[in-house]
């Protein structure tokens, strides 16, 4: 349980920034990161993480690190600087926090921690395909961001995921415009695919 308190945040700038740094020096095997919670303050730490010292700690024992939301601004960082992957998934406050842990979360979160290849199937209303590639992205407010900085990672045939909340239509698509993030994601070549 986290108790510090600054402004807004669960501690300030210097005290974020430590917890993260820290992670370099974890020595227990097996670790799971996960933030609290999202929402800001991620990005205001970037400039100032040691990105080079949780990679040598992510070659001798992964952590296996999984959040979403304003924690892609991290999770981006270390897959551009330092080529560490991570997992967009739960977290603690949101969804292990919950009055009720939702099954389908508990049960897939295990699988895909716990295997090296995880496929995960799903009925939905879109047509049936196949595709491979590396599986990146996160929220899209925070991948905009990002763009132009070095924590935006450069991805040669990837699967891009996007997430976000309480976002008005009209909002992701000015995010999608004006950020050329449209020009420069081209569809799959099938016939079915759907334009941005």
């Amino acid at each position: 349980m986290i108790r510090r308190r600054y402004q807004r945040f669960a501690g300030t700038d210097a005290e974020r920034l430590a917890d993260v740094n820290s992670l370099a020096s974890l020595t227990t095997p097996n670790t799971i990161v996960m933030p609290v919670r999202g929402g800001y303050g991620a990005s205001r730490l970037l400039d100032r993480i040691d990105w080079q010292a949780i990679a040598s700690r992510q070659q001798r024992d992964p952590l296996l690190i999984c959040g979403h939301s304003d924690f892609t601004a991290i999770q981006a960082g270390l897959l551009a600087q330092a080529n560490v992957i991570t997992f967009s998934g739960p977290m603690l406050a949101a969804n292990f926090g919950a009055e009720t842990l939702n099954a389908f979360t508990e049960r897939h979160f295990w699988l895909a921690l716990r295997n090296a290849q995880f496929t995960l199937q799903w009925q939905g209303d879109g047509p049936q395909c196949d595709a491979q590639g590396t599986l990146w992205g996160g929220n899209l407010a925070m991948l905009i961001s990002l763009i132009g900085t070095p924590w935006m990672p450069t991805i040669d045939k990837g699967i891009l995921v996007l997430e976000d909340i309480n976002e008005h239509p009209f909002r992701v698509e000015r995010m999608l415009f004006t950020t050329g993030i449209r020009r420069n994601f081209k569809p799959p070549e099938r016939h079915h695919s759907r334009q941005l």
